[in-house]
């Protein structure tokens, strides 16, 4: 049987369901690649069971027919930080599986976008499309997520945004994919005389320890701090009651906020949507 389980931040996060199915297992498969700084991960599983394998990429998608025949006589746990089917293309495990008909459990736990819209203290109900800046070695456009950040707000919709990793696991920092936001917006923009640089940009990242959330315009990259993993967030318009929580709770000075208000009711996302999107249509 194969068992996908979650970890959630850290090594609080592991239920007691989880443990004892790490550690009856016959194989553990730790995934650490789509989550940066989860080097606990692994050292979780070793202290649990000592049939512990660190995971590639290729183990569980190219060659992934290896370990759902290695589940068909085993218990075989594979284990993830955060939660196993957000972010990740591990669903597409389970299917391949059932389809093979080897039988697949899925627990579930907290992961760092679902921590991160909590935490941020804007309403849940309000987020609209997520999205991911690619880190610059996939060579991708940013633009077509600049796009979608438009469509959001012509929604009144709030953002949130995941950061890349690369092979080794390492994520693109904030700053760097804000820089990547901006300069996509100015590209998407050109031809309507707008500057976005006042939007507020929230970066969020959450351990089993701490809470960090930094806090800039889209102007100022610089002032997020370098901490990961850490997830996006680009608000739209704030009730009162979000308002004073990122003062409150979080230290969002009136004045970012004032500017990030102003700045949308002076401009219209849903021209500027609808403008930009030929560009996109048109990119290959």
């Amino acid at each position: 049987m194969l068992f996908i389980i979650g970890a959630g931040l850290g090594p609080q996060h592991v239920t007691d369901l989880a443990k004892s199915l790490i550690k009856r297992a016959e194989v553990v498969i730790v995934e650490a690649y789509t989550s940066p700084n989860s080097d606990w991960l692994e050292d979780l599983a070793k202290a649990l069971n000592k049939a512990t394998v660190k995971a590639t990429r290729d183990m569980l998608e190219e060659n992934v027919n290896k370990l759902i025949d290695m589940a068909r006589y085993r218990d075989v746990v594979v284990l993830v930080a955060g939660d196993p089917l957000i972010a990740t293309t591990h669903s597409s495990v389970v299917v391949e599986a059932l389809t093979r008909g080897v039988k697949v459990k899925v627990i579930p736990s907290v992961s760092g976008p679902c921590a991160a819209m909590s935490l941020s203290g804007l309403q849940f109900y309000r987020f609209g499309r997520k999205v991911t800046v690619p880190g610059p070695w996939r060579g991708a456009d940013v633009t077509p997520v600049a796009y979608w950040l438009l469509g959001n707000l012509c929604l009144d919709l709030h953002s949130l945004i995941l950061l890349d990793v690369d092979q080794e696991g390492r994520q693109l920092p904030p700053a760097d994919g804000t820089r990547e936001l901006l300069k996509a917006f100015n590209e998407l923009l050109s031809d309507q005389k707008e500057n976005l640089g006042d939007l507020l940009v929230l970066a969020v990242s959450a351990t089993d320890n701490d809470v960090y959330v930094t806090y800039s315009r889209l102007s100022e990259p610089e002032a997020l701090r370098p901490i990961t993993p850490s997830t996006m967030i680009v608000p739209a318009s704030l009730h009162p009651v979000e308002q004073e929580f990122l003062k409150l709770v979080h230290g969002v000075p009136s004045g970012l906020i004032d500017l990030h208000l102003k700045l949308l009711r002076r401009i219209d996302p849903c021209n500027l949507y609808f403008s930009a999107r030929h560009k996109v249509m048109a990119s290959p």
